[in-house]
């Protein structure tokens, strides 16, 4: 079975982790803590979970943290999280509809929570950062939107002027650009920043030559794709200029 498939064969039923059923799981009593963690957070698990972002929210009420996880590469929001437990620096929390339990620790500067994601036997390790500060690397020029599905009215508007862009992956996978022409159809073809040659895929943890940046025009409409062609995200530059399109 293809490792990026393993996640959605987990479920008895046969659909996803965090599908339409799972959101139906309801919440256990919540044990009452600090508020330290409060907030959004996201991070994404390895690869042998399908390279999946989660989203996390945690806040404090007066009986106790309540949590909720997203995951936004299979359409699925607000799954409560069973049970949430804040110890200093120290967060477990636990969605028992899943069988899924994280463990992890809050960094010094209250920015990052690196654990474990446990999944019946499976494991990956995970790091959480602040929702606001993975936007914030996001130049705003760029008109960047994560998402797993490209919206059927997505297309170029052309302008004058060309954009330069680095794109740096934080992701465990292999991801390229990809343009949407003026009918809707994804073409792939870039290499050392320019269209129509062999795709070039940028490695985890890796970026593209600053000097052979991606060169798309202004209003193009481009996608961030993984090497198995799944969607992560889709943007259209507004602006000329050169720009660090960073991927979590």
């Amino acid at each position: 079975m293809n490792k990026k498939h393993i996640l959605f064969a987990l479920v008895a039923s046969g659909l996803s982790v965090f599908g339409v059923s799972a959101l139906k799981a309801q919440s256990e009593p919540k044990s009452a803590s600090t508020t330290s963690m409060d907030g959004d957070w996201v991070g994404r698990l390895a690869e042998n979970f399908g390279n999946l972002k989660i989203i996390i929210h945690i806040k404090t009420t007066p009986t106790g943290i309540e949590g909720t996880t997203d995951s936004p590469d299979q359409d699925a929001y607000g799954l409560p999280i069973s049970t949430i437990t804040v110890n200093g620096d120290d967060l477990t929390y636990r969605i028992n509809s899943i069988d899924v339990t994280f463990t992890g620790k809050m960094n010094a500067e209250k920015k990052e929570i690196s654990g474990s994601f446990f999944q019946r036997g499976m494991v990956s390790k995970i790091t959480f950062q602040t929702l606001a500060s993975a936007m914030a690397k996001i130049p705003s020029e760029l008109n960047f939107r994560y998402g797993r599905t490209i919206p059927n009215d997505f297309r170029p508007s052309p302008e004058k002027g060309e954009c330069k862009i680095t794109l740096k992956n934080k992701t465990a996978d292999y991801i390229c650009l990809g343009l949407i022409n003026s009918d809707g159809n994804l073409q792939y073809g870039w290499a050392d920043g320019n269209a129509g040659m062999p795709v070039f895929y940028v490695s985890p943890n890796s970026q593209t030559n600053a000097q052979k940046p991606y060169s798309p025009s202004v209003g193009s409409a481009f996608v961030i794709l993984t090497i198995s062609g799944k969607v992560i995200g889709y943007g259209k530059p507004a602006k000329a200029g050169y720009y660090e399109l960073v991927i979590d």
